[in-house]
């Protein structure tokens, strides 16, 4: 097993069938036979809930392409850790012009989106997104890329400013999958 957590204050896990190690070499404590079961060559612990309760992560994002099951993972997730969940709104009234490439609608999405994204993050910060873990199924940096790949450069420059402005109000998730 091997665990590795962004925050300082925990540290690598590695197991070798006789005791922890820290990545710094020291010994642990032997595993207490009570609390871990030998499986093969892998050790299970009882309570296969122990590494998440003891993470200081509220705020977690998940990221990757478009179809690759970032919503199933954020409600398995959420369902797992009884956190809350944000999606991403499909929902965007300047898509089909920018599909049937109507000059300026490509503006339009990402403003769409950006101002979205802005306004549900910032409404979970203010319900208090640090008292419960919060899954989120998307960064909010993501945007970005997409308006680099969809704007041209008098477009973007105006994007980047509002961008610029919004990013400041949101959070930073505390692990990113």
């Amino acid at each position: 097993m091997i665990f590795e957590a962004k925050n300082p204050r925990h540290f690598r896990l590695e197991w070798d069938g006789r005791r922890d190690r820290r990545r710094d070499g020291r010994a642990g404590a032997a595993c207490a036979k009570e609390s871990h079961q030998r499986c093969g060559d892998r050790t299970v612990h009882k309570d296969p809930n122990i590494l998440l309760r003891s993470l200081d992560f509220h705020y977690i994002a998940i990221d990757g392409p478009i179809g690759a099951g970032k919503s199933a993972l954020a409600e398995r997730l959420a369902a797992r850790l009884e956190a809350s969940i944000v999606r991403e709104d499909p929902e965007n009234p300047f898509l089909a012009d920018f599909y049937a490439d109507r000059p300026g609608a490509a503006l339009q999405a990402q403003l769409f989106y950006l101002l979205n994204r802005h306004r549900q993050l910032i409404d979970r910060r203010q319900a208090d997104l640090f008292s419960q873990v919060t899954i989120c199924d998307y960064i909010f940096e993501k945007d970005r890329i997409y308006a680099y790949l969809n704007l041209d450069d008098n477009e973007l420059f105006i994007y980047q400013r509002l961008y610029d402005l919004l990013a400041q109000d949101v959070p930073a998730p505390d692990l990113v999958i």
